[in-house]
């Protein structure tokens, strides 16, 4: 299965006009839209459309497409694992992140320059799945981490890491999940192309394309699919990516509407996540240092009487990013 990196270090920026950006904004809010629907949008020709979409992969800045899932729908719990590590093996720390990139469980690997070294995105079914889960990283890398810290997601408002403000907020689910093998299939061939044809994904799994189409609609309607989207490597966009780490006295319900509102009006917030005991990781992606000092001011005056502590940390890279990771598709 492909893997994705959204944050990098580059040394070249990729160099965006207007009908770059037009076509970009179209594809992180629906990787299936058609060369057709983005040329009238765009007012460009198809060959256009394709060639420049072609080049937008080239240089990096679309990495591919899938979709993004809605983890709790499928019946899991996010677990967000911040570690500091022991600097005395390199050779250590390369094992350990290759081990990551294997487990079941690991959707993301982001890496930082300060206070701690890594964020590890899972998921899991239930704590003693996560117990097994550390307990197996402990015992395969023992010594090598000076601090952790795991933080249980219990809400989170998210774009898909373009940060201009393309977030548009999912419907609320028309029914009830009812996922099955087959549709974990189509979940994992979509995961290495989400604009591939129906006809495509139905000869690769054996079935036919209504079926696909059928399927897809499904768990979309249901909120399974949150939607499908290109998958953007920020860096290439010159933006850098920050994690505003905030614990707080309390979080209201109006202030719990004050944090979706962020996510949709600020461009340069792409994801607020709520975790147990009344934390929040702000992810910030900014062009300049003067942004985020702007997106962290605003921030701290509108939850002032809140807000206990927080740390701003700067992201070096994401290591690793797959939407649809293995477990998602093991049976209970």
């Amino acid at each position: 299965m492909k893997h994705f990196f959204r944050v990098e270090a580059v040394k070249e920026r990729a160099k965006l006009d207007v009908k770059d950006s037009k076509i970009l904004s179209v594809l992180v809010t629906d990787a299936r839209a058609s060369l057709a629907s983005i040329s009238r949008k765009v007012g460009l020709s198809r060959d256009a459309v394709a060639y420049r979409i072609k080049q937008l992969m080239n240089k990096g800045v679309i990495q591919g497409f899938s979709p993004f899932v809605n983890y709790k729908r499928l019946g899991f719990m996010r677990i967000r694992l911040y570690v500091l590590v022991s600097e005395e093996s390199e050779e250590r720390k390369k094992a350990f992140i290759d081990y990551l990139s294997k487990d079941k469980h690991v959707v993301r690997i982001l890496e930082f320059n300060d206070r701690w070294d890594y964020e590890i995105s899972i998921i899991v079914r239930n704590l003693d799945e996560f117990d097994k889960f550390k307990r197996a990283l402990d015992g395969a890398f023992s010594g090598l981490f000076i601090e952790e810290q795991a933080f249980i997601v219990m809400d989170r408002y998210a774009t898909t890491y373009f940060p201009t403000g393309f977030y548009v907020p999912p419907a609320p689910p028309k029914k009830e999940p009812e996922v099955d093998e087959l549709d974990c299939k189509i979940l994992h061939a979509l995961s290495n192309d989400a604009r591939k044809s129906y006809y495509s994904v139905g000869q690769q799994l054996n079935i036919d394309a209504d079926t696909v189409r059928n399927r897809i609609k499904k768990m979309t309607d249901s909120g399974v699919i949150r939607h499908l989207a290109a998958v953007v490597n920020i860096s290439r966009l010159n933006y850098d990516f920050y994690v505003f780490s905030v614990d707080m006295r309390y979080i209201s319900p109006k202030e719990e509407r004050m944090l979706k509102n962020i996510v949709v009006n600020n461009k340069s917030v792409i994801e607020i996540t709520r975790v147990i005991g009344n934390h929040l990781l702000v992810y910030i992606s900014a062009e300049h240092s003067s942004v985020l000092h702007k997106t962290i001011k605003e921030f701290k005056l509108r939850f002032a009487n809140s807000i206990k502590s927080y740390m701003t940390l700067i992201a070096y890279r994401e290591l690793y990013f797959r939407p649809v990771p293995d477990v998602v598709c093991i049976p209970r």
